[in-house]
């Protein structure tokens, strides 16, 4: 069962078994005496609580427990804030506490934020001290109940400033933490689910990274091109950042060297390469062992340098025979070179070649790191 959206709200439900799709657009009880109206881009999430629970945000939060069949709402019309300044279109972002059942937040498009401690049952408004935009993305904590992030973005009413917000008490006292960034918007805010003080954020030019809870922030990686992240994503089984963008693809980074500096607080003036997981040869056809580049899996080596200088990654075997080897220059900090296990290539004239890349044999490796100012790896 795969769900997904269009625009202004309409929903979709496909089943991959029956290869049928149906619409399942929420509409307003007929005791509800209004319009349900929805932004281009509509918040909705499954339950992580319940399969069969969906989530679905207009002017109203709406509620299914039957998989869209039917829906009730479990809000007010979250648009008409307290503050004037505040009132809205519909909702912007709408999720669920990751460690509370029921504990619900609603952003607007115009900066009211709305949290329910009991699934819908009650709301509050808790809008002080946020600057009235677009709320894109809010991040329950992972690690404390209380907690709450939030950003937001003024490109809808010409304000280009960087707003991310945190709290520690369900939204009723905010704190800015979007120093150290650059000053442009900022689309969506993820915290990190094993730390609790990293946090990653997407802006209008790339993904940022925070290991302090928002004090200080970095730009997160290299060859992505500078486009606006529209949503960030974590898969828990690789623990990869996956990062979708607005027209320039989808792009995935490795979380686990992040999490190795500061599991073993390790030292920033000192070298180290991290662990390295086991890689994937691609898939070969079996009648020509043509491999299929699609399921390419890169072997990702991850390095933290105490200074910018040249590097050499070699791969050896059990009986230290060197199998293949790169150099490149490393930069400051934490850097990721992704090899496509291929350890040989070669051309030819002749016709129905097709064995131009020779991949690594599968096997037990070892990775050696050489800098251009140690003597040993």
């Amino acid at each position: 069962i795969i769900y997904y959206s269009r625009q202004h709200g309409d929903a979709m439900r496909l089943d991959k078994s029956m290869d049928e799709a149906v619409s399942i657009m929420p509409t307003l009880p007929e005791e509800i005496k209004d319009t349900l109206v929805f932004n281009y881009m509509t918040p909705y999430f499954l339950s992580a609580y319940n399969s069969k629970t969906l989530y679905h945000g207009g002017n109203y939060v709406m509620k299914s427990t039957d998989r869209g069949d039917t829906w009730k709402a479990i809000s007010p019309n979250l648009t008409r804030s307290s503050n004037k300044a505040k009132t809205s279109f519909a909702t912007g972002t709408i999720v669920e506490s990751p460690t509370q059942k029921g504990l619900l937040y609603a952003g607007t498009d115009h900066g009211a934020f709305w949290v329910s401690k009991d699934d819908g049952l009650n709301w509050e408004e808790h809008s002080i001290g946020i600057a009235n935009n677009y709320i894109r993305s809010i991040s329950p904590s992972h690690h404390m109940t209380a907690r709450v992030y939030l950003a937001m973005t003024g490109i809808n009413y010409d304000d280009l400033n960087a707003y991310v917000y945190s709290s520690e008490d369900y939204g009723k006292t905010w704190e800015s933490i979007a120093a150290g960034l650059p000053n442009e918007p900022v689309n969506v805010i993820k915290e990190d689910p094993i730390h609790e003080n990293i946090l990653y954020a997407g802006g209008v030019r790339g993904v940022y990274v925070s290991i302090d809870r928002g004090t200080t922030w970095s730009y997160l990686g290299v060859n992505m091109p500078a486009a606006a992240v529209a949503d960030l994503e974590i898969h828990l089984a690789s623990m990869d950042l996956v990062v979708a963008t607005h027209g320039r693809g989808i792009y995935k980074t490795s979380l686990q060297p992040i999490h190795q500096l500061v599991n073993q607080n390790l030292s920033k003036d000192k070298d180290h390469l991290f662990e390295i997981q086991n890689g994937t040869r691609p898939w070969f056809n079996s009648s020509s062992g043509e491999p299929d580049y699609r399921t390419v899996e890169k072997a990702a080596f991850s390095f933290w340098l105490s200074q910018s200088k040249s590097v050499t990654i070699s791969v050896v075997d059990q009986s230290d025979q060197e199998i293949w080897k790169t150099e490149l220059s490393g930069s400051r900090g934490l850097n990721q070179f992704r090899w496509d296990l291929i350890v040989k290539k070669q051309s030819s004239d002749y016709p129905y070649f097709i064995h131009y890349d020779q991949f690594i044999e599968a096997g037990t490796y070892s990775c050696l790191l050489y800098t251009s100012d140690a003597a040993d790896e």
